[in-house]
């Protein structure tokens, strides 16, 4: 990225107050996990990534309400896809498995997917592979309605 694409995505990040925001990738693919760390990390938010469906599951069963601000979460992975622990997230019984997001990362672009999506309790999807400076801005703006 250049210095003043750099320069307006720190501002973006600052005024959004993320410092303290965490977000749960359940990402089985190695690459495309670090990928994505990076990219966060860039825009300074903490992850924590779960390697498969059912980690991803049991992270966020097991931490407390509020916990996580944002899950980002791969369709296809092994043990539970990711359609699968959305559902069981959302029919958890705390407060926060119906209220955060849930965001979708995926290679399929078809809206008969997204209609998927929506059916499962997913409130978007970010394709893959990412792009930086298209990612980092999405994720800006999701964690930044979801704190007001």
């Amino acid at each position: 990225m250049n210095d003043k694409i750099q320069a307006n995505l720190n501002a973006q990040v600052e005024a959004a107050q993320l410092n303290h925001c965490k977000v749960l990738l359940c990402e089985d693919d190695y690459c495309s996990a670090e990928i994505v760390t990076f990219f966060l990390k860039e825009i300074r938010i903490t992850v924590e990534w779960a390697k498969d469906g059912l980690e991803g599951f049991a992270k966020f069963s097991k931490s407390s309400p509020g916990y996580y601000d944002l899950i980002l979460m791969d369709t296809s992975m092994p043990n539970l896809n990711g359609y699968m622990v959305t559902r069981f997230i959302r029919k958890l019984n705390r407060p926060d498995a119906v209220s955060i997001s849930i965001i979708a990362l995926t290679e399929d672009t078809s809206e008969s997917a997204g209609q998927h999506y929506k059916r499962v309790g997913m409130n978007g999807h970010i394709i893959k592979p990412v792009l930086p400076l298209t990612f980092s801005q999405t994720i800006i703006k999701l964690l930044s309605s979801a704190r007001t």
